[in-house]
């Protein structure tokens, strides 16, 4: 779910959607971000080349002024057809030496290779923090950390009730790991999150940093599609974001934020193949705690990585409350949108990263959502596709 940018009338503002599962939608307190648009500048380069006028003929004398300009002219006309034609269509203009048949042949007398050109990989790297940085966080620190008398639910309850597939499921023996030393990257760079609905009401999930200021959680996280609680329906009112939290100790202050987004596929149809969000900082605590790379992993990468899943449970209680689990194991199944697996998860984790770790370092590869429920035996992520992935990428500059 996506989450409540604006206060008051200006709750949401709509980005980019034609496709409704893939546009943006974003909410928001407090002013307009002005660098909230999707539109990007491009630049473009020159594709001309300098022509050389000085080239000797082969009787071994230079062709004149005269000529060269009359060869010009001559150049110029027979191109200007396609050149405006391009320009209605519009299309930059490709150099004259390119001819309907493709590209010219590339200098010194080397031919195109035969082979398919290898699919570009999306990938982006992570990077550890600076703990000793010092981040003020101002007015936007979070509260100091108290813990609640009562265990609070994964906001999917809020949405399904009390439903298996809301709140993630222990599927056979319990083999979660509690992280030891949650200061260490990548687990520093995992929050528990604090989320305050529109109806007032407290419920938890996990994030996870990709840039300073930018945490990457479930949809449900911060735009609420209620069922039992149609008060607590739309954008939430605040979230606190711990990261490395252990318990009652707090390696790293947290801080509170009120500006979130999520994509059009969530926000109107709640399409649980897009569940998938972001909270925005008003502060650059990522550069302390440090940021996941994330990538488009094939379905031949996620099948065979060993994948980890990390984040806040709900189910641990007493002195294991508000403590860092995970679990790892290979996915059960990959479809197009989303993983599959038998790992161990309860509520509280919406939101976790899914882990691969190669030689490009700890990546995520998907967005941890449900549990198992009906048809669905094992717990699921959302899938980062390549269009997933371009949304993550154009947040990270919010």
């Amino acid at each position: 779910m996506a989450a409540g940018k604006e206060k008051s009338t200006k709750r949401k503002v709509a980005r980019g959607g034609a496709d409704n599962a893939g546009g943006e939608s974003a909410g928001a307190k407090g002013a307009k971000d002005a660098n909230g648009g999707n539109g990007a500048k491009g630049a473009e380069g020159d594709n001309g080349a300098k022509r050389t006028g000085g080239a000797k003929q082969a009787g071994g004398a230079k062709r004149s002024s005269a000529a060269n300009g009359q060869r010009g002219r001559r150049k110029r006309a027979a191109a200007a057809p396609a050149a405006a034609a391009a320009a209605a269509a519009g299309k930059p203009k490709k150099p004259a030496r390119d001819g309907a048949d493709g590209p010219s042949r590339p200098r010194g007398g080397s031919r195109p290779s035969g082979g398919r050109r290898a699919p570009k990989r999306l990938i982006t790297r992570g990077r550890p923090g600076a703990p000793g940085k010092a981040v003020d966080l101002g007015a936007h620190r979070a509260a100091r950390l108290r813990l609640p008398p009562l265990p609070l639910a994964d906001v999917a309850a809020a949405m399904h009730g009390d439903s298996a597939d809301a709140l993630g499921t222990v599927i056979g023996d319990d083999e979660r790991v509690r992280i030891a030393d949650t200061r260490v990257f990548p687990y520093c760079a995992i929050a528990s999150l604090e989320i305050i609905a529109a109806d007032g009401s407290t419920w938890v999930g996990t994030g996870w940093f990709i840039s300073p200021r930018t945490v990457i959680t479930a949809g449900h996280c911060v735009f609420v599609h209620s069922q039992d609680r149609p008060q607590s329906r739309g954008w939430v009112k605040k979230i606190t974001v711990r990261p490395g939290r252990d318990g009652n100790a707090e390696p790293f202050q947290g801080a509170v934020s009120e500006r979130f987004i999520s994509v059009d596929g969530w926000i109107h149809q709640a399409d649980p193949r897009v569940d998938y969000g972001a909270i925005f900082l008003p502060v650059p605590l990522g550069a302390r705690v440090g940021q996941i790379g994330f990538a488009a992993a094939t379905d031949r990468e996620l099948r065979e990585a060993e994948l980890t899943l990390c984040g806040y449970p709900a189910d641990k209680l007493d002195e294991e409350t508000g403590t860092q689990w995970r679990d790892r194991r290979r996915a059960v199944d990959v479809s197009p949108t989303n993983v599959y697996y038998d790992m161990d998860t309860a509520g509280g984790q919406s939101g976790a990263p899914l882990l691969r770790t190669d030689a490009n370092g700890v990546t995520a590869v998907a967005i941890h959502a449900y549990g198992t429920g009906g048809s669905v035996r094992n717990n699921s992520a959302t899938r980062i596709t390549a269009e997933v992935y371009e949304h993550l990428r154009s947040w990270m500059e919010r």
